[in-house]
């Protein structure tokens, strides 16, 4: 359906932010015809590794064109380094000779400079890159597609009022399950714009499964911990230096902060290693979030000093996270998707809130909750009472972890899945209200 471009000097003049902004003869007009055009938008890390595995499908593809578009590199623009570890180089607003924070005007000169046919991104804030990608392509009615890097019901518990009426409007949301296709279904979504054709996310992470050996035996190695001690990492889900979280209105305010249950698990973790057991503990936060984390580091020294802090990339060749999580019996969170990861890379996982009944509130992780790819702890101490089981019978304990557990259902072939539907949306005609 679409053939190689190959474009001279001589047929193309450049507009000097990189794009294209003159055709000298028709015949070079007839071969961009031929050319399929995917701008692709992220700014989180987490809609990064869901669409990186799409960047390297698309461009498999004979006669597409694929530029990725993220942030300028910083410490805290997570979809860069991302697209980094999987050797896709993306493009910033450096490239296109622009300067300054990520504004609408700065996608609008990408998107005017590269023409594209459709445009891709995931689930992103108000000032994110893909947002105003999107907001783009609703204006110019260039084609849009999303693609949700985990079970929407999360989001949409926190975001609905804000994000369901933009979202709504796109014309492909690529969802991992049908769990999710059903979710948005029922939230009034138009059933022909939403797609159960798996998660490229997740189907890395079961890739990562096949060698969980090596991961296990990697993180352990990184942490110094031997492979008969028990270790529980806890996974991090927001900058806890930030006052914010502390505000009842803040969404991950449940009756209290994740600082609670941060404590919790630093205080559970010292008094079995008080009564003599063989446990270990890790404290992973996403690279980028707040690499320094006073606040967190103070609380490991002040409850349990020896914890271990980690906000590592790249480990010997392989993704930190990855190496962290296998390396874990258990991992426990607060809201983050490192939980659910677990799941998919074979460790148990458990999301704790120790607060959610006490707020009256929706469960925001009721998706893996529920079908129980993920266990729910959602009072105090719960925490504290399993720490203690394991203590004293650890392999029963982890065993009987293990067998509440329903594995998550992965659909194969995901990133293809979902570029021969990218190339079925361009080769269609345009339909939407």
């Amino acid at each position: 359906l679409f053939h190689i471009t190959i474009l001279l000097p001589s047929v193309l003049t450049e507009n000097g932010m990189g794009g294209l902004t003159q055709l000298n003869n028709s015949a070079s007009q007839n071969l961009l015809a031929k050319t399929m055009n995917v701008c692709v938008f992220a700014k989180d890390t987490g809609s990064a590794g869901a669409l990186s595995e799409i960047v390297w499908a698309l461009r498999e593809q004979e006669g597409v064109n694929v530029v990725v578009f993220t942030d300028e590199p910083s410490p805290t623009a997570l979809a860069y380094a991302t697209f980094l570890a999987q050797n896709i180089y993306p493009r910033t607003p450096f490239d296109y000779k622009m300067k300054g924070e990520l504004t609408r005007e700065m996608i609008n000169h990408v998107i005017d400079a590269e023409r594209p046919q459709i445009i891709l991104g995931g689930i992103s804030s108000d000032d994110g890159a893909d947002r105003f990608a999107f907001e783009a392509g609703l204006r110019l009615n260039i084609k849009t597609a999303a693609v949700i890097e985990s079970r929407p019901h999360a989001w949409l518990n926190y975001y609905g009022l804000r994000d369901i009426p933009f979202y709504s409007r796109l014309d492909a949301l690529f969802v991992p399950d049908e769990i999710s296709r059903d979710y948005l279904i029922n939230l009034e979504f138009q059933p022909e714009r939403v797609f159960a054709l798996g998660n490229p996310a997740w189907e890395s992470k079961y890739k990562a499964r096949r060698k969980r050996k090596k991961l296990r035996a990697l993180g352990r190695q990184r942490f110094g911990i031997d492979d008969d001690t028990v270790l529980i990492v806890y996974a991090v889900t927001n900058d806890l230096d930030d006052r914010d979280i502390d505000n009842p209105n803040h969404v991950d305010y449940y009756a209290g902060s994740e600082k609670w249950a941060l404590f919790e698990f630093l205080q559970s973790l010292r008094d079995v290693q008080q009564m003599g057991a063989k446990i270990m503990g890790v404290v992973r936060q996403k690279p980028g979030l707040n690499d320094r984390a006073p606040f967190i580091r103070g609380m490991i020294d002040l409850v349990c000093p020896g914890v271990e802090f980690d906000v590592e990339r790249i480990f010997k060749g392989e993704l930190a996270a990855n190496s962290t999580l296998c390396a874990a019996d258990v991992v426990v969170g607060y809201d983050t998707l490192a939980v659910s990861d677990a799941a998919v890379l074979g460790t148990p996982g458990i999301y704790f809130m120790p607060h959610l009944l006490l707020s009256c509130k929706n469960d925001p992780q009721a998706a893996f909750n529920e079908p129980r790819n993920t266990i729910p702890f959602h009072e105090p101490l719960m925490l504290l009472d399993f720490m203690h089981e394991v203590a004293c019978v650890p392999r029963a304990a982890l065993k009987r972890l293990h067998s509440r557990i329903v594995p998550i259902e992965i659909v194969h072939k995901a990133a293809h899945n979902i570029a021969k539907k990218i190339m079925a949306m361009v080769s269609s005609k345009r339909s939407r209200n």
